[in-house]
């Protein structure tokens, strides 16, 4: 059984009781959270996370509401999450507040974000938009926080060709599957990553490429349809090939609840997005959204201050989580076997 990529948890940041001026250095030396550090603090955080957000990023949203809502990390706003569709209401007072506050960074959900968006010329703020920035693009003085997933695709797609290897050694080979949405942490870039990967790996000699992998890149396949039904038929489509491993990063629980009732069907899945209640028992691996790294990329952020930071810095790479026979073969076989 493979542990969920959504069972981190935090750990508790410690105190200490020194002297002011020595405070900062001791924080840096110890590597303790910058909530505990005294240069930390000058930053107001204003946190504007909605409802839906926190329903399908929940350990990202609970990580960034618990470090950056509490009165000693600077965020003395209300820890509430904003009522999804947003009330103009709210969030106009919420954007005033920071407006008017010197230094202030809003840390916001993609919707929050765009509405932030659309209120530039009313309310002026810098912030961090989480994972995808609105179709406007984001307002003046506002960064975002992505994903870099080719390193973690390529590493996907490198495991896939190792897996089929070892099948065709066995004589019990059985193709491999993949089915793509764009979304955030997922680009066209990302996946021809992972094919490259995948070509470059398989050591086949009885089939091609194109007889070992099936790639469903449902935006560019134009299927008829919204995305739900465009994902439906790409799944259908790569179900009737009965494949031995089934890569799957579609953005789509459903499609990922119907994956894992797939029968002698090995699933590697792309989880952000997905919300809560995971059974990660059928996976053989998984790309997570790696909210450690995500929460200290915002804890530099906030230190640093927006107009002095290295936009590479907001870009972070996801979680690869593998369970132990894939673990086993991607680190351990060569990739010519």
């Amino acid at each position: 059984m493979m542990h969920s990529p959504f069972s981190h948890s935090l750990g508790k940041t410690a105190r200490f009781m020194l002297v002011p001026v020595l405070l900062p250095l001791l924080c840096m030396l110890a590597g303790t959270s910058l909530a505990g550090c005294a240069g930390r603090s000058s930053a107001n955080v204003q946190v504007l996370i909605d409802e839906a957000f926190s329903l399908i990023y929940p350990e990202t949203a609970n990580l960034v509401l618990n470090e950056f809502s509490r009165p000693e990390a600077g965020g003395s706003r209300s820890t509430a999450l904003l009522a999804y569709p947003l009330e103009s209401g709210q969030m106009d007072a919420r954007l005033g507040t920071a407006s008017r506050d010197t230094g202030a960074i809003v840390i916001a959900s993609p919707a929050a974000a765009g509405y932030a968006a659309q209120k530039a010329g009313s309310f002026k703020t810098s912030g961090i938009a989480l994972f995808a920035a609105p179709p406007e693009g984001p307002a003046p003085g506002w960064k975002l926080l992505s994903w870099k997933s080719r390193d973690t695709f390529r590493d996907l797609g490198k495991l896939a060709a190792l897996w089929a290897n070892m099948q065709a050694a066995r004589g019990t080979f059985r193709g491999v599957s993949i089915v793509f949405a764009r979304g955030p942490g997922r680009t066209a870039e990302d996946l021809a990553e992972c094919i490259e990967a995948f070509r470059q790996a398989l050591a086949v000699k009885e089939r091609t490429v194109d007889e070992v992998l099936s790639v469903f890149d449902i935006d560019a396949m134009g299927i008829p349809g919204d995305r739900a039904e465009q994902v439906q038929n790409a799944m259908r489509q790569a179900q009737s090939r009965s494949p031995g491993l089934l890569v799957l990063a579609a953005g789509s629980r459903r499609a990922f609840d119907a994956a894992c009732e797939w029968k002698d069907t090995l699933l590697a899945a792309d989880l952000r997005g997905l919300g809560i209640k995971i059974d990660a028992q059928k996976l053989y691996a998984a790309i997570g959204e790696n909210p450690k790294a995500i929460l200290a990329a915002l804890r530099i952020a906030v230190r640093t201050g927006l107009e002095h930071l290295d936009d590479s810095v907001l870009s972070v790479a996801p979680e690869l989580v593998l369970s132990r026979d894939a673990k086993t073969l991607l680190y351990s076989r060569p990739s010519t076997q």
